[in-house]
């Protein structure tokens, strides 16, 4: 950054002079500063908005029912799974692409979900990442719902029962089998 004022100015016009001067300017310029700083964050989340809306057109041009994946409790599973290639959890390396606003590697996830469930498919019409879970899926709402009734005790007395529900909805997190998680957040 360029030092407008130098020491011999400081010396020349009194410190206390060039402070009510410096102060007087903030006082001058806060208000455009202000304004500018808004149009920027604006602008920025404008940007963002369109990005993400191209990136998601993209992936369903390429991969048309993404957004059913998206909701398939497979997919989450799959996603909790670690990248054989990077040894990181794929979850992670999908939100990276969609940060980053990368449609190739976005597909490629999709389609690889979609390959993996086609080789472990027993037969054409059925594979294991769109089979029926036999165990509940759970919704983010029914979650809360769940654990607002044990608070006000609906569950007092039945200690035993909230216990299997609650370690149900832990197995769920990490089966992917709760809902609410989704590409599209």
């Amino acid at each position: 950054m360029v030092d407008y004022l130098t020491q011999n100015d400081v010396e020349n016009y009194d410190p206390e002079l060039v402070d009510f001067a410096q102060r007087a300017a903030v006082q001058a310029v806060a208000p455009h500063l202000q304004n500018l700083e808004a149009q920027n964050n604006d602008l920025r989340q404008r940007l963002a908005r369109e990005a993400r809306h191209r990136l998601d057109q993209q992936v369903a041009a390429a991969v048309p029912n993404f957004r059913e994946i998206d909701q398939n409790p497979y997919w989450h599973r799959y996603l909790l799974e670690y990248d054989p290639l990077s040894g990181v959890v794929r979850q992670k390396l999908l939100n990276d692409a969609i940060a980053s606003g990368d449609a190739n590697r976005v597909i490629a996830f999709f389609r690889g979900f979609q390959q993996e469930a086609a080789q472990a498919s027993p037969s054409p019409h059925r594979s294991r990442h769109t089979a029926a879970p036999s165990k509940p899926v759970y919704t983010r709402a029914q979650i809360q719902q769940l654990y607002e009734a044990h608070r006000k005790g609906a569950y007092a007395g039945r200690e035993a029962e909230w216990n299997r529900i609650e370690n149900d909805i832990f197995a769920a997190q990490r089966e992917g089998r709760v809902q609410g998680v989704y590409l599209t957040k």
